[in-house]
């Protein structure tokens, strides 16, 4: 895939490519000009796609090197770890299992994808996460037996993204003119959900109105996407009502 070019969201792109790295590097101006640009792509689009972010391009290969070799056994494997065996869909979803304009309120047939969804990685024994309320949101993840390694490499990507979700709250606090820490004791127990997609090749016509994925409302307030075939889609409860892609 080719790289995209950075630019900054004073530019004509549709969704503005902003540069993180001059926030990271963490000086005054460089986080002023970053903040700005934030700033800017939020009000005037809603979304964004960021470069620099610092993510190891390895781990991000990583994830969809083991992500497409879970995708590839056979359905019946898959299916021991289906969402459908326990309460708190975590697990897969196989294809047509997940129709996700029900979000807003519409009926649709099911969507076209395959999917793999975990649940917070880093549970304490903070009674925060321990009490009812918090087990439904907080469920104990299914790993397949098969590949070894996806534990590992989802469980890290997983950390990954919580601290640059947190970069980016810290970057949001400054767009809005807020102290820079101002969301952070706000964010420090958050759920997030880590869910990876296939789009398989489609060897049949849709039917009417099916997709691959429906459009949806995000019930937590945003989502990160890894620009790739496969998906990994960081389910953040610790942004604004915004979309951030990253590459």
């Amino acid at each position: 895939m080719a790289q995209i070019e950075a630019v900054t969201a004073t530019s004509n792109s549709f969704v503005p490519v902003i540069d993180i790295a001059p926030y990271l590097a963490g000086t005054p101006e460089g986080k002023r000009r970053v903040a700005a640009e934030l700033d800017r792509a939020c009000r005037e689009v809603g979304f964004y796609i960021i470069v620099g972010h610092g993510v190891d391009p390895r781990l991000i290969e990583q994830i969809e090197t083991v992500s497409r070799e879970f995708f590839d056994l056979p359905l019946d494997e898959k299916m021991k770890v289906h969402i459908g065996n326990t309460p708190g869909a975590v697990g897969y979803a196989a294809v047509g299992d997940i129709a996700l304009a029900y979000t807003r309120g519409q009926v649709a047939p099911p969507d076209l994808n395959e999917s793999f969804q975990i649940a917070k990685v880093d549970v304490t024994d903070d009674r925060y996460f321990q009490s009812e309320a918090a087990r439904g949101l907080i469920p104990s993840n299914r790993w397949p037996e098969r590949p070894a390694a996806l534990k590992a490499v989802y469980t890290k990507y997983y950390l990954r993204m919580a601290a640059l979700a947190a970069d980016l709250m810290r970057l949001s606090a400054l767009a809005l003119g807020l102290p820079e820490t101002y969301f952070d004791d706000k964010i420090d127990r958050h759920i997030s959900r880590l869910n990876v997609r296939l789009y398989p090749e489609q060897k049949i016509a849709p039917l009417p109105g099916q997709l691959r994925a429906a459009a949806h409302t995000i019930t937590g307030p945003s989502p990160y996407l890894s620009q790739a075939t496969v998906l990994a889609v960081f389910r953040s409860p610790t942004l604004m009502e915004t979309g951030t892609m990253f590459r």
